[in-house]
């Protein structure tokens, strides 16, 4: 499981394994075998998930790789896209090497906030969990409408009525690959307030604290 901030993503995934085990009486048919961060935050909150699901937070191994240990300056903060992919690909190959002795076979993106490099794409079997219906296509350019990182926002100023979540194969790029599971629709609620003041309040926290309800309502 890969993943950068809160963890909730990986939080279900993980607590779905266990009920399985429990119903099944057996081992369930996918087993979280290590938990991959590039991120203090996410180390951290990975092991309260861990331990408040299983009572111990060292059941499942914790890999955290600083960024900034792998990639030079040079190739981290810079507009050189040749040099951004070069620092992208070292910090993916230090990320395989890690991760070698865990074998490891699949890879869920459970909010994982970097863009992985061609090379890794096609080394691992990678599934994306998206917060944004992939399938809608915008008619004037013919590419997927509800993509990166600002997908909730786009829909609720876009005026839907519900919002959706995907989970996709992880290819080269940003919310690309087979869709392969669309959520329920999750309706936008938008607390009283109208589509108007929402627009008016682009960079208002009235207007983050909407979108963070709704997309914990879609994470549920």
């Amino acid at each position: 499981a890969f993943m950068s901030g809160s963890g909730s993503n990986f939080k279900e995934i993980y607590k779905f394994q266990k009920e399985l085990e429990m119903s099944l009486g057996r081992s369930a048919p996918y087993e979280i075998a290590v938990v991959f961060t590039d991120t203090q935050k996410g180390y951290h909150n990975a092991a309260k998930i861990i331990a408040d699901i299983t009572g111990r937070e060292d059941a499942i191994p914790r890999v955290f790789l600083n960024p900034n240990d792998i990639i030079p300056d040079h190739m981290y903060n810079t507009k050189d896209k040749i040099l951004k992919e070069n620092g992208r690909l070292l910090y993916d190959q230090a990320t395989a090497d890690v991760l070698t002795p865990y074998e490891v076979n699949f890879a869920i993106l459970a909010g994982y906030m970097r863009l992985l490099s061609p090379w890794f794409v096609r080394r691992l079997a990678c599934a994306n969990v998206h917060p944004g219906p992939l399938n809608v296509i915008n008619p004037f350019t013919g590419k997927r409408k509800y993509t990166g990182d600002n997908a909730v926002k786009k829909q609720i100023l876009e005026g839907r009525e519900y919002l959706q979540s995907t989970v996709n194969v992880a290819r080269e790029g940003a919310d690309t690959g087979e869709i392969l599971m669309l959520s329920r629709e999750s309706p936008i609620e938008l607390e009283g307030h109208t589509l108007e003041e929402l627009k008016l309040e682009t960079n208002s926290n009235l207007l983050e604290e909407i979108i963070n309800k709704n997309q914990n309502r879609l994470k549920e």
